[in-house]
């Protein structure tokens, strides 16, 4: 989290009862982003949390990755807890339930509308090619082709 900037590079995910950390799936998923300061103020602060815990539990901290988010003991956290935790933030913000994957597209969809380049958008997702990036998102990047060709169409009305 230096200089505001998040270093992706790896994840975990559950395999019958054990967990897995491991690299991104692909190379472009190891990546270094760029986040607003309350992002980096928000995970600095976790990280302190973190910290705290290990020197409280001592030994029977178990962070052996380094993970940012986990259970109380430094074991990572099931999808089952971040989702539920998840549901709660939402519910008590007066927001609609959606998925925490829904993020990334929320995020995608905002980017895409502020006029984020799509090879900009690939880098931050991670994605490999771009084609991936203009396949999942090419409904907004229609959206803003038509908004193109109306401020066009006032530009070469002035003519």
């Amino acid at each position: 989290m230096d200089e505001g900037t998040i270093l992706i590079n790896q994840q975990v995910y559950k395999l019958g009862s054990e967990f897995i950390v491991q690299s991104p799936k692909t190379q472009t998923g190891t990546r270094l982003l760029h986040a607003p300061e309350a992002v980096i103020a928000a995970l600095y602060s976790q990280y302190q949390t973190q910290r705290n815990r290990q020197i409280i539990l001592g030994d029977a901290w178990i962070n052996t990755h380094d993970l940012c988010f986990t259970r109380d003991t430094g074991a990572p956290l099931a999808g089952y807890h971040i989702y539920s935790a998840f549901q709660r933030t939402l519910k008590t913000s007066g927001l609609p339930s959606i998925r925490v994957h829904d993020l990334r597209h929320t995020y995608s969809s905002h980017a895409i509308r502020l006029g984020i380049s799509a090879n900009v958008l690939k880098n931050a997702l991670g994605h490999e090619n771009i084609s991936t990036t203009l396949d999942i998102y090419s409904h907004i990047f229609k959206s803003q082709q038509e908004e193109l060709a109306t401020t066009m169409n006032g530009i070469l009305s002035k003519t």
